[in-house]
């Protein structure tokens, strides 16, 4: 930021000498002024060529910290990660949202704890489809699939971009393993239905 003001302020030097006394535009004739200002445009090129590199290094190290950002497109990324701590919940919300379905294909939508900004669930959304079947035809509507986090505290979409991300695809493993153990458990109970998974 300090840097792209430098540059402003360098511009705005520049724009004010070529000005005429009724604010006029005029061209600068006199060597000894058209040399300052040269060196001022070409200091202001390296501030920006500075401030570039800079932003760009900042995007590369938030993709290395959370590898699922490398799938969000350079705009949505800064949309992502630039924001104000004390912004209307509401907006960091949707951020949140935005992020979550960015970063994980199959996720329409998040459920957060109350009022708070910690998630507590994923939803997925499946659109209606038709199977058909020898005899008949099955049709099913919108369905909306829920997965409980174990664990919230950690997930808070307050704070950094790239940790909490990190944090929402550990809790949301964990709660897959979780599921799949419970099913595990649960056919173990009966053998009936443990075959019938087998033989299909």
């Amino acid at each position: 930021a300090a840097t792209f003001s430098k540059v402003t302020r360098a511009l705005a030097k520049c724009c004010a000498a070529a000005k005429g006394v009724n604010g006029r535009a005029r061209v600068i004739e006199v060597q000894d002024r058209l040399a300052p200002l040269k060196n001022v445009l070409e200091d202001a090129l390296i501030d920006v060529e500075e401030a570039t590199r800079g932003i760009h290094d900042f995007a590369e190290a938030r993709r290395l910290a959370c590898a699922r950002l490398c799938m969000v497109s350079e705009q949505d990324l800064w949309d992502l990660l630039i924001g104000d701590p004390d912004q209307d919940p509401r907006e960091t919300k949707r951020r949140a949202r935005k992020a979550v379905v960015l970063c994980f294909p199959g996720v329409s939508d998040v459920r957060f704890v109350g009022d708070s900004l910690r998630i507590e669930a994923l939803v997925a959304r499946h659109e209606p489809y038709a199977k058909k079947a020898d005899l008949s035809t099955f049709d099913e509507e919108d369905i909306h699939e829920t997965l409980e986090l174990a664990k919230t505290e950690d997930v808070d979409a307050g704070g950094r971009c790239e940790l909490w991300l990190n944090e929402l695809e550990k809790g949301m493993k964990e709660a897959v393993q979780a599921l799949t153990q419970a099913s595990a458990e649960a056919m173990l109970k009966e053998p009936g239905r443990g075959a019938w998974c087998l033989q299909q």
